[in-house]
């Protein structure tokens, strides 16, 4: 879809066809509306959507989490160790998962790697009443929102500077058809036809 309207709207300004420029301006104020209206209902929303994301998180450690190489398998790892956390909230969410149904285990990526355990050493999440202080504790959701406070002026001005965007091609393509006409009106009489405008007949 991003590719279509690209090329509608490059295409449009290329040949000057007001038909292809229309179809670009209606898709960018379309999507800069619903961007808008996305953005008001999740503050709206915000706790809703919170609770919602948390059920559906556990849900996937629960119900679609297994000892297979898998998107999420692979997802749930790189988080719990790049963040250093278990679970959802806490690392008792892991238990009774799908991957060990009826045991109070951990995956091995909540194991708190140190100089005395080695990589064929990550049995420490199925023994936890020996190994639990070998255990990160902490649940990722706290962790994933503490991240996200963090680095939020990034995620602030990156969402500035795309809307910035999105309201400059608008404002660039209103610019174009408005003057289309005119700068065919008044072309060079000499047939010097330097710019782009007026390649082919406006559609």
């Amino acid at each position: 879809m991003t590719i279509l309207i690209a090329f509608c709207g490059c295409c449009g300004a290329w040949f000057q066809s007001k038909c292809l420029l229309g179809t670009f301006l209606g898709f960018m104020v379309i999507v800069l509306l619903l961007q808008i209206i996305a953005g008001i209902l999740g503050f709206v929303f915000r706790q809703s959507i919170r609770d919602t994301l948390k059920e559906e998180l556990i849900d996937g450690i629960k119900s679609h989490y297994n000892n297979e190489s898998n998107g999420l398998v692979t997802a749930w790892d790189q988080v719990q160790g790049s963040l250093h956390c278990c679970g959802v909230n806490s690392y008792k969410d892991w238990y009774k998962s799908n991957a060990w149904p009826n045991e109070d285990w951990v995956p091995a990526s909540c194991c708190i790697v140190n100089n005395t355990i080695s990589d064929s050493d990550y049995i420490c999440g199925r023994n936890l009443k020996v190994e639990l202080p070998l255990i990160k504790t902490t649940g990722c959701y706290s962790r994933i929102k503490r991240w996200l406070l963090d680095n939020l002026h990034f995620i602030g001005i990156a969402c500035v500077v795309f809307a910035f965007v999105q309201f400059f091609s608008i404002v660039s393509s209103l610019i174009v058809i408005c003057t289309m006409d005119y700068k065919r009106q008044y072309r060079p009489a000499n047939g010097d036809y330097r710019s782009t405008y007026n390649r082919v007949p406006t559609l």
